[in-house]
């Protein structure tokens, strides 16, 4: 009578440890994708801050040319420098946007969660906003100036007219793309490519 019981508890123990192991499997592959998910994001961060970088310092040498008279503003020398700025920044936008489509599959596979409008939010929205305004101004081909007037240094002085370039306005916000390089920063810290941190995120699964 008590060898059935014994078999039944073996074969138990058997199912679960099969279980177990199967499960186990399955966390080692999501611990796999999650560990290639933020390799590429980092690649696409690493791509964006390149291309962020040329084309900041394309606008600095487009500057210098202009300041120094070697070019105008209507030369085909400024289009054809301001026309990789624009490409640079095209480029740069679609990396931005890759990038946050990775973040949300990254922490929609971390969490075991399928539906994407949990991380469409209007916080997540507004924030991939500013960073495509942050990103997006540059100074474009041409020569736009605009009327700007100076206050005299006595009353009986008229205001002095004049015309600026709006390649200045254009070209200061280019320095907030700076952020970038923190981010990129952040993902190449030694801790986020250490083994505890991935053996971690490996119990965190269990």
């Amino acid at each position: 009578m008590d060898l059935p019981l014994v078999l039944n508890s073996g074969s138990k123990k058997t199912m679960y440890t099969e279980e177990r192991s199967i499960e186990i499997n399955k966390n080692g592959q999501k611990l796999a994708d999650l560990k290639s998910l933020f390799r590429t994001k980092r690649l696409v961060n690493d791509l964006a801050v390149g291309m962020a970088v040329i084309g900041f310092i394309l606008m600095l040498v487009e500057n210098e040319l202009y300041m120094h008279h070697y070019t105008h503003k209507s030369d085909k020398a400024s289009f054809r420098i301001k026309g990789c700025i624009t490409l640079t920044t095209i480029i740069l936008l679609c990396l931005i946007l890759l990038y946050h489509v990775l973040d949300m599959k990254l922490f929609l596979l971390k969490n075991s969660l399928t539906d994407w409008f949990l991380m469409i939010t209007w916080q997540r929205l507004l924030w991939i906003l500013v960073e495509m305004i942050i990103c997006g101004i540059h100074p474009v081909p041409g020569d736009y100036k605009i009327d700007m007037s100076a206050l005299g240094k006595s009353q009986d002085l008229e205001d002095e007219q004049f015309e600026i370039s709006i390649d200045v306005l254009l070209a200061f916000p280019m320095f907030l793309r700076i952020y970038l390089i923190c981010r990129a920063l952040t993902l190449h810290n030694s801790f986020m490519k250490s083994s505890s941190c991935q053996v971690s995120h490996f119990f965190i699964l269990l």
